[in-house]
């Protein structure tokens, strides 16, 4: 996890709002799963936040329903809920609980929404994901890109519940901050004003059938058995750079997690993640002559028709 997440883990703050840009250059390509449906932004003020706002914007323009967007208590004001319905005015009222997303209000108010869009408490992202999938909801959302390559998500998305979105621009993202986190950080976090900071790895994950291109790279390295060592406790080569991919390889390679944001299936297979092959039974990383490697997806090259 990148040092500015794990100053906000330390802290317990999990209160980083998304910036308009963003929501709105990535929204842009989702308007035709909104026609017609609810939307519920969970973990997010009203007053604050941009994708309330964004679909407060948008409403009659993408035909809502409803539009919900709730809060969680803090030390200076009640949990919130703010709805915004066809021809009225947004209304805002204290929830009768805390207002975090897996209480029994908030989950009874979910339970009966389309379509959820939010950036969720970074600590409890892995819960907060396993619920919309249990509750068989559509969403949208920002996390940690370490988030998908955790034991509780990894399964989902290789069975292909899950995807990644268009994503921030080199997957960076600046956020809003409370007061409470002014200062906290160091200079190359803060970007221009003290209550903007400045996240590595975040990405977004949606379970929606939007077509997001794979990304097609050109792998122009040959197969050296002496440059692509294998790992000591499983058969595959080791990948330090996805650049390096040797084109003529068809056996298991592990590779850096990055390779799955625009995955390409036309030409590789997902096997798994390093620590959960099954036949890894030390369910660790993988080492090489005793030295542990990063995280590897592992993956394996299809053969086409016109390959022998």
């Amino acid at each position: 996890m990148p040092k500015a997440m794990n100053i906000a883990k330390t802290l317990k703050v999990d209160e980083f709002y998304t910036m308009m840009g963003d929501v709105e250059a990535e929204l842009q390509h989702y308007a035709p799963f909104f026609i017609g449906k609810s939307v519920y932004c969970c973990c997010d003020h009203p007053k604050y936040s941009n994708f309330f706002r964004f679909f407060c914007d948008h409403f009659d323009d993408w035909k809502l329903k409803e539009v919900v967007c709730s809060c969680k208590k803090s030390d200076n004001e009640p949990a919130l809920i703010a709805n915004k319905r066809a021809s009225t005015d947004i209304i805002t009222r204290p929830l009768t609980g805390d207002g975090n997303f897996d209480s029994e209000e908030c989950i009874e108010i979910l339970s009966s929404i389309d379509v959820v869009v939010t950036n969720p408490p970074f600590s409890k992202s892995q819960e907060f994901i396993k619920l919309l999938i249990l509750l068989n909801k559509q969403f949208l959302i920002v996390c940690n890109r370490n988030t998908v390559v955790t034991k509780a998500i990894f399964p989902f998305y290789q069975e292909g519940k899950l995807k990644y979105g268009f994503g921030f621009i080199g997957n960076t993202a600046n956020f809003i901050i409370p007061p409470s986190l002014y200062g906290h950080y160091s200079k190359d976090v803060v970007r221009g004003e003290q209550n903007i900071v400045r996240f590595r790895n975040a990405i977004w994950l949606t379970n929606m059938d939007v077509k997001v291109p794979c990304v097609v790279r050109t792998y122009c390295n040959k197969y050296k058995p002496r440059k692509y060592p294998k790992y000591d406790q499983y058969d595959a080569i080791n990948i330090d750079k996805i650049i390096d991919i040797p084109s003529d390889y068809y056996g298991e390679m592990g590779v850096p997690i990055t390779f799955l944001e625009g995955f390409d299936y036309n030409n590789f297979e997902l096997i798994g993640l390093d620590r959960f092959m099954p036949l890894n039974t030390t369910k660790k990383r993988f080492t090489i002559k005793g030295k542990e490697k990063y995280a590897r997806l592992i993956i394996k090259r299809k053969r086409h028709n016109d390959e022998k």
